[in-house]
């Protein structure tokens, strides 16, 4: 029994040592942005996250920033909306766009399967 126990202890101490996540699930910017204004494509964003990688995309979404065309934009928030078992998932991110010297706060509703 005593091994068991000490087996037990030490598959998962090097476990946790080695960095698996509590929840299993870790999320990423990978690849380039792009920004699309209904049906148009105005290319690949300059996107600098807040961070790389987090547990939600409040953690890697809000407080980047994004710059295309001297267009700033800032996210400042992201709230998602109750969740609708197989349908998309819905909500609303808060940004601010800065274009010489002046910025305007806009609420963008999001959409992703």
């Amino acid at each position: 029994m005593f091994k068991i126990i000490l087996s037990f202890i030490f598959a998962t101490s090097i476990a946790f040592g080695s960095g698996v996540k509590a929840n299993g699930c870790d999320l990423s910017v990978v690849g380039d942005v792009t920004l699309s204004v209904g049906a148009k494509t105005k290319g690949v964003v300059d996107y600098k996250a807040v961070s790389p990688s987090g547990k939600n995309f409040r953690s890697i979404l809000v407080g980047s920033t994004m710059t295309i065309d001297g267009l700033t934009l800032e996210i400042l928030d992201i709230k998602a909306n109750k969740r609708v078992k197989r349908e998309a998932r819905t909500g609303t991110v808060s940004v601010v766009i800065k274009k010489d010297g002046k910025s305007e706060k806009i609420d963008m509703p999001y959409s992703y399967d």
